[in-house]
């Protein structure tokens, strides 16, 4: 996979091309909060109704809870949230070079009942989701990661 960042404002956009051929675009609030994504296998597209800039700048041991509405047909007749929870600052290595990051819990639940959990290491100098752990603290924890950065020309 490769990716390209772009950065407007507090909106980050990133080009994601796969090696099957397939591409994605999304757009990110400081690079780790989907506001809307789309490519050929779905869209997705999200309206926040809680101010996300509250939760910035990042610092371990902070949570927020922020209501969001997914815009497609009957998602908004349910309750949604995305909770965040800062866990750990660390440095995480890619390539040759090593970024400050934290550890973001990211949980997204419809109606109370989780429905996608993971782990973001979240580099803000990058303004961006630099690898993802799934099921972190189980025998199943995996990490996806970029393998290299590099500057676009």
């Amino acid at each position: 996979m490769q990716s390209a960042f772009k950065t407007a404002g507090p909106v980050v956009s990133v080009e994601h091309g796969f090696a099957d051929g397939g591409k994605q675009k999304a757009f990110l609030y400081q690079g780790l909060i989907e506001i809307s994504r789309s490519g050929s296998d779905e869209d997705y597209n999200a309206y926040f109704t809680s101010n996300l800039s509250s939760f910035w700048p990042l610092k371990v041991g902070a949570r927020r809870t922020f209501d969001f509405i997914p815009l497609k047909a009957d998602a908004f007749k349910e309750k949604w949230t995305l909770s965040l929870n800062v866990t750990k600052r660390r440095s995480f290595s890619i390539g040759y070079c090593s970024y400050d990051v934290f550890n973001v819990v990211y949980d997204v639940r419809r109606n109370d009942e989780e429905v996608e959990r993971w782990t973001a290491v979240y580099a803000p100098d990058l303004l961006a989701t630099v690898a993802k752990i799934y099921d972190e603290g189980t025998n199943n924890e995996e990490t996806v990661s970029y393998t290299a950065i590099k500057p676009l020309k």
